[in-house]
């Protein structure tokens, strides 16, 4: 079984056509399938899955599950979506969303499990991936928030507020440097 990644994504489609298709994909639960194929059809391995090839394209073990579309702006072919993926946020979907389909993408993630979260843009401009370590302490946090973009900060807020909590139910609110296990925080809600 694996950890959960959550994921936040921006999804802007430069054509009604394009828009259309990605909306379609999601209702048929074929997102990944879609716009970044793993190209299994002449050499299907048995039970139609290769877990290698589907990591070595979309970055991720498995195609993205409980897709939910938050805010829809169909005027400006923009989406709003949230999801979970197997253990990494799939940046080599949107990576080829960008280049073979002109799809922009700002996207967050957070894994709980692993104790690591990030943004990442895909666009004409710039393709960035800003991976950052979970604090250990309220010390490590404060420094972190200095580093970490105000978008991105204020998507870790409800992770931030469990951390917080737990360090302080551990007598670690002062920075001293006690690991605990992250493991236990809970899902927050989006």
């Amino acid at each position: 079984m694996p950890n959960w990644c959550y994921n936040f994504a921006t999804i802007n489609c430069p054509s009604r056509e394009v828009y259309e298709k990605f909306l379609d994909s999601i209702v048929l639960n074929t997102w990944f399938e879609t716009f970044a194929p793993l190209g299994l059809d002449s050499e299907k391995p048995e039970g139609g899955w290769d877990c290698d090839k589907a990591i070595e394209v979309w970055k991720t073990k498995w195609a993205a599950r409980d897709v939910e579309i938050l805010n829809q702006y169909d005027d400006d072919l923009l989406l709003e979506i949230r999801f979970e993926t197997a253990w990494t946020p799939p940046t080599g979907v949107y990576s080829i969303m960008n280049k073979e389909h002109d799809i922009e993408v700002t996207a967050f993630y957070n894994e709980v499990g692993c104790d690591f979260f990030g943004r990442c843009v895909y666009s004409k401009e710039k393709e960035i991936d800003e991976f950052f370590n979970h604090p250990s302490n309220k010390k490590e946090l404060e420094e972190l928030r200095k580093t970490i973009s105000n978008e991105l900060d204020d998507y870790m807020s409800f992770t931030w507020e469990e951390l917080e909590e737990r360090w302080k139910e551990e007598g670690q609110e002062n920075g001293e440097n006690q690991e605990f296990e992250k493991n236990e925080i809970e899902r927050w809600e989006w």
